[in-house]
């Protein structure tokens, strides 16, 4: 395994300390405003999604999505037999 000598690292590390100085100096007072600005929505955003209410919602989703998809499987099941065109002639004539 070869280990860098110290003036190869001290030439390293002067590279990064000036890619690092070229990239501070690159940044604008708007450039930091606007990641400022995002970053505190991005939070707010974070705050409004952890609330109990919501993860509680969260929780019941993979629930309610079975339940959902089974009601609609039964449905296109009634329509494709006819069931459904049934029941509909029969709420008709029930409300005539």
């Amino acid at each position: 395994m070869a280990t860098e000598t110290p003036q190869a690292q001290q030439k390293e590390q002067h590279k990064l300390v000036g890619f690092t100085d070229a990239a501070m100096n690159a940044v604008t007072g708007e450039m930091v405003s606007t990641i400022a600005e995002t970053g505190v929505k991005m939070v707010e955003m974070a705050d409004d999604i952890l609330q109990p209410e919501t993860l509680s919602l969260l929780k019941t989703l993979p629930e309610v999505a079975e339940n959902l998809e089974r009601t609609l499987m039964e449905v296109k099941r009634m329509e494709e037999s006819g069931v459904l065109k049934s029941l509909m002639q029969l709420a008709d004539m029930a409300a005539a």
